[in-house]
Parts: structure tokens; C-alpha cells; sequence
């Protein structure tokens, strides 16, 4: 599959390996969030799907690319916004969705 990548205006040549029992799991850092996120987290796993924290970004300093992967990756997206998620959050988060949807992905 070609990808376009929006933040490079180029062709991404990231290796991309599917990860089909792995969803994304979008998030607002909120303390008073920790123990739902871990609700969510510990129900996925009982199912034998892992979540991929969105916030546990290694072996890149382009946020943007790292994001990208683990999406492209994923087999599916979960966001958790409440109403006390933060606006800078939530832009995150609908970014993360949209690109999840324009890859084809469930979000």
C-alpha cells in the first residue's frame, strides 16, 4: 500500500508489520483518568488484544511519524474523552481518529 505522508509531502518507506490483535489507544494524560485508562487496558488484554498507549512514543524523535506507524499498525482505534479532557487533548485525539479513519481504520 502507498502512503503519502502529510507531514514530509513525500512517499513514507517505513516497513510497516500489521499487528492484528493491537488497537490504538488515544488518551488524555488526566491523573483522574489513570485508573478508567487501566479498566479499559486490563478488558482488552483479558480478550488477548493489546492497546498501544499513543502516549509510549520510542525510537523516534518525529512524533508525527511514530504516531503514523502505530496506526497504520493497529487493527482498530479506541479514544477515551470525558468531559473533563483537556482542548489541547482533544485535538490530539481527533487528529489521531481522523487519521485512523482516512487509513481505513475502525476508530
Amino acid at each position: 500500500m502507498l502512503i503519502w505522508c502529510p507531514d514530509h509531502l513525500c512517499e513514507c518507506a517505513k516497513n510497516i508489520i500489521p499487528k492484528p490483535k493491537t488497537g490504538f489507544f488515544m488518551f488524555s494524560t488526566r491523573e483522574d483518568t489513570k485508573q478508567l485508562r487501566a479498566k479499559i487496558t486490563a478488558a482488552f488484554e483479558s480478550k488477548d488484544i493489546r492497546l498501544i498507549n499513543a502516549m509510549a512514543r520510542t525510537g523516534s524523535d518525529d512524533n508525527y511519524c511514530k504516531i503514523c506507524e502505530q496506526i497504520l499498525s493497529s487493527a482498530f482505534g479506541v479514544a477515551l474523552i470525558t468531559k473533563n479532557t483537556p482542548p489541547e487533548s482533544l485535538n490530539n485525539i481527533y487528529l489521531e481518529i481522523g487519521l485512523m479513519r482516512a487509513f481505513g481504520k475502525e476508530a
